[in-house]
């Protein structure tokens, strides 16, 4: 359909092809229509990392289990960029 993401088709598909696998093998219809439907790609994803001055602000004011979620995610993406810089170094 125009207009409509790859990831909002991948997901209508997988949701067609799990109802209709469900209503199909539970007898529900003869046959699985969705069965045919063509995988959709969906391109890599783009990193979007939040600026310092965002990521300071959430961690100055936020409640204890958001600051527990920034504070993790802010330790992930600073691993993932540790490891990508020394595997190009390696």
């Amino acid at each position: 359909m125009p207009g409509w993401s790859a990831e909002y088709r991948r997901s209508i598909r997988s949701s067609l092809v799990s109802f209709y696998g469900w209503a199909h093998s539970s007898g529900r219809c003869r046959m699985n229509p969705a069965a045919l439907l063509p995988t959709v790609p969906v391109p890599q994803g783009v990193p979007r990392p939040a600026p310092e001055t965002a990521l300071r602000h959430a961690l100055e004011h936020a409640d204890e289990r958001t600051l527990l979620m920034v504070s993790l995610a802010a330790y992930e993406a600073c691993a993932e960029v540790r490891s990508r810089w020394c595997t190009a170094v390696m």
